[in-house]
């Protein structure tokens, strides 16, 4: 956060439960007030218990910008305190006929793991079609149009670490 100018102002911490929801929200009114967003990386019906238990404590909600994660596209709840929220997830349109395969193999859902592993393979595939002779060479790998995957496109950088379209 702050290598792009902000700053974290809290931190709440908590378990699965309704009364632990409610009082880490209730922590975190105060320190909210400095904060321009609020980001709850939670699914399910996390986001929507937590923001009602801010708004509730006295929290003013309506100039803070929610943010997400991927876990919220399974959200459980609909809230008026969602709207406008943002969340980064891949793009299910490569996903979904790799998904209908592996159910249609397997008799359940892929894991997420499941995806990155056959992400890899397919990487592997094209630097071998690429340079035969020397398909894992670090310029290959590190090309700078990356790679498309069923989790969607992703490439590395020079320091090895990766980059993932959401």
């Amino acid at each position: 956060i702050s290598g792009f100018g902000g700053s974290l102002v809290h931190v709440s911490r908590y378990e699965k439960t309704g009364p632990s929801l409610i009082k880490a929200a209730r922590e975190a009114v105060l320190p909210l007030n400095e904060a321009d967003a609020i980001f709850i990386p939670e699914g399910g019906r996390v986001p929507a218990i937590l923001l009602k238990a801010l708004r509730d404590g006295g929290a003013a909600l309506e100039d803070k910008q929610v943010i997400g994660s991927g876990q919220w596209k399974n959200l459980e709840a609909e809230s008026q305190l969602l709207e406008g929220a943002v969340f980064a997830g891949n793009d299910d349109r490569a996903f979904r006929p790799f998904r209908d395969r592996y159910r249609a193999a397997f008799y359940a859902d892929p894991p997420v793991t499941a995806g990155l592993v056959y992400d890899t393979i397919v990487m592997a595939n094209e630097l071998s079609s690429r340079n035969s002779a020397s398909p894992f060479l670090a310029g290959l790998i590190e090309t700078p149009g990356g790679f498309r995957g069923v989790t969607g496109p992703f490439r590395f950088s020079g320091s090895g670490k990766s980059q993932r379209g959401l």
